[in-house]
């Protein structure tokens, strides 16, 4: 490849102009290619708009086959994905005359239709990034779920950003974890969630850059069964009710 680089995601329009001064303004092609990671256990279906050609692959399978000079136009494959599981997706695109662009798309019965987003794609296993992890791990302790997770070196790094998501549903920032910024040693992190769902609680890490750029690890499975008490009114005076609140 003349190019190789990383994008966020799929949603461009490059019109006339070409994508890089590494190729002209016609005659090139395109491959982005990594992992993507479902919110959801269900049949998704993947769209496509290009202008021309492309061909999609998720989890080894051609869901779209549009290889073919063709104007702005459409195209939809769908397929079953498990929750937070990882499978590879590789979309193909080329562009032969006149207008460029490419965008893709995803929607099933819980997700809305939507440019795929950052959070849900990742880059191969064994791409470099300028935070290496050595580990990532949870567990459940009294109240609390633990997060622990070690780096073997860092570049730059800024913070961590720590994720959580209850079952089938969207990740949310519970906080954030200060990184070393430039470091060659092991180095130790924890977080610790203290008010955490019942049932399966999913995590993850958002590391972020001093320029911005960021990168996300995969998501680690903690279930917390502990259901936690609230005694009210406290304290308690004799002639009053205790209630006990279960969350």
């Amino acid at each position: 490849p003349v190019l190789t680089r990383l994008d966020s995601v799929i949603d461009f329009y490059w019109g006339s102009e070409s994508p890089t001064p590494a190729t002209g303004y016609n005659d090139y092609s395109v491959a982005w290619e990594g992992e993507i990671e479902s919110p959801v256990s269900e049949t998704v279906t993947f769209r496509t708009t290009t202008d021309d050609g492309v061909r999609l692959f998720v989890d080894g399978q051609l869901i779209i086959d549009q290889w073919t000079d063709q104007p702005v136009a459409s195209h939809a494959g769908s397929i079953a994905l498990n929750a937070w599981q990882r499978v590879p997706i590789r979309m193909e695109f080329y562009e032969h005359r006149v207008y460029a662009s490419a965008k893709l798309e995803w929607f099933s019965n819980s997700i809305p239709a939507t440019v795929v987003p950052q959070a849900f794609l990742y880059p191969n296993p064994g791409t470099t990034f300028p935070v290496e992890f050595l580990s990532f791990d949870g567990r459940a302790e009294g109240s609390e779920v633990w997060l622990d997770w070690q780096t073997a070196s860092e570049i730059q790094s800024d913070y961590f950003e720590v994720e959580r998501a209850p079952e089938s549903m969207d990740f949310e920032p519970i906080g954030r974890v200060a990184a070393k910024g430039t470091s060659q040693a092991v180095v130790s992190y924890q977080f610790i969630d203290p008010a955490p769902y019942v049932g399966k609680n999913y995590y993850r890490l958002r590391q972020v850059d001093l320029d911005g750029n960021y990168t996300t690890t995969q998501s680690v499975e903690v279930i917390f069964d502990q259901e936690r008490w609230q005694v009210f009114p406290n304290p308690v005076r004799s002639s009053e009710t205790l209630n006990l609140l279960v969350h």
